[in-house]
C-alpha cells in the first residue's frame, strides 16, 4: 500500500486537525528540520506538520502487524 502525498490530501478535503505536543532530543528535532529543509528546498509553515504526519502515517503501517 503506498501512502497518498499529505499536500493531495489536504487539497481533496479539509479534516480536522489536531495539536500534538511531544518532547523530543534537540539532535534529532534539528537532524529533522535539517532534513525538511534538503528535501522541500525551503522550511515554510506546515511542513514540520506534514512531515511529521507523514511519518507517522508509515510508522503506523510499517508496525500494524505488531498490535493485534
Amino acid at each position: 500500500m503506498t501512502l497518498p502525498q499529505l499536500h493531495d490530501l489536504s487539497q481533496e478535503e479539509k479534516v480536522e486537525k489536531v495539536r500534538l505536543t511531544a518532547k523530543i532530543r534537540k539532535d534529532v528535532d534539528s537532524e529533522f528540520r535539517e532534513f525538511i529543509v534538503r528535501k522541500h528546498k525551503k522550511f515554510s509553515k506546515g511542513l514540520l506538520s506534514e512531515e511529521v504526519e507523514l511519518a507517522l502515517r508509515e510508522y503506523l503501517e510499517r508496525h500494524k502487524h505488531e498490535v493485534k
